[in-house]
């Protein structure tokens, strides 16, 4: 179902806000698509938000899906089920499954991406995918073409810092420190339990990741999350993945929602950039 159509010629992407069916449920979406210009690519979209808060006019989701669309990339976000009161994985990655699924009907070159939490959704549904393709020996089935993952937590624990990151401990602002018993609740609070915190499709670190598309990893400097996305480079290369990481100089953790930050516009230059090769 259409829910609303909203052209913007001349002045940013066209918008489109649609619901689709998934197996928990209906899924609201926005698509966000360049108003003068073909799409080159097509990325569906999970926001961050410790997998408790977001939607889809959380600045993160809606400025970097509204820059993407500048540089010639159609966007699909995904207001998918927030956890807590019941909800708890698979029903998040559900959701972007369902958008991944319904975007590949329409359009050819799909990949995944997401920030934060949201980064883990969209990895775990990278592995899902991958896995049923393997257990079916399905050679034609549609896969991610490849993966973005900003700021992502991608392990159920924080993996240990690296020297460069203790040393910058110090500047990380308090809300915005994620400390070894902070990740454990919010992986735990995601997962529902402890041993769905050891599911590889909840957490794709824990996965093997021979396979997986060709994926971009964006960290941030002052982000103790750094951790995870820097474990998670090195596995992808040690697994023949073709992997692209960068660290954003400068910022924290929360900078994509942040509706001033130039560093949200550099992020989006280093998408298309990866994205065009």
């Amino acid at each position: 179902m259409v829910d609303s159509l909203l052209p913007r010629p001349g002045k940013g992407p066209m918008i489109t806000n649609q619901t689709i069916v998934g197996p928990n449920g209906p899924v609201p979406i926005r698509i966000q698509t360049p108003d003068d210009t073909e799409p080159t690519r097509t990325l569906v979209w999970a926001h961050g938000g410790s997998f408790v808060r977001g939607d889809l006019d959380r600045v993160e989701p809606d400025r970097i899906a509204r820059e993407l669309a500048k540089r010639g990339i159609r966007v699909i976000t995904v207001d998918y089920r927030l956890a807590g009161n019941g909800v708890h994985f698979p029903i998040p990655n559900n959701d972007v499954r369902a958008a991944f699924d319904w975007a590949v009907q329409l359009f050819d070159d799909v990949g995944l991406a997401g920030a934060s939490a949201g980064a883990a959704l969209a990895a775990g549904v990278a592995v899902t995918l991958r896995d049923e393709a393997t257990a079916l020996r399905d050679e034609g089935a549609v896969l991610p073409t490849c993966l973005v993952l900003a700021v992502p937590l991608l392990h159920p624990f924080l993996p240990p810092l690296s020297t460069q990151l203790e040393a910058v401990v110090p500047s990380i602002p308090a809300d915005l420190l994620f400390a070894a018993e902070g990740v454990d609740a919010i992986a735990l609070t995601y997962a529902g339990s402890r041993e769905a915190m050891g599911d590889p499709h909840a957490f794709a670190g824990l996965a093997d990741l021979h396979g997986l598309p060709p994926t971009f990893v964006i960290t941030a400097e002052f982000d103790t999350l750094r951790a995870s996305g820097e474990l998670f480079t090195a596995d992808l290369e040690t697994a023949g993945v073709d992997i692209h990481q960068h660290c954003v100089p400068g910022v924290d953790h929360g900078y994509l929602n942040d509706p001033d930050s130039d560093a949200t516009i550099v992020t989006a230059d280093l998408i298309a950039d990866w994205l065009a090769r």
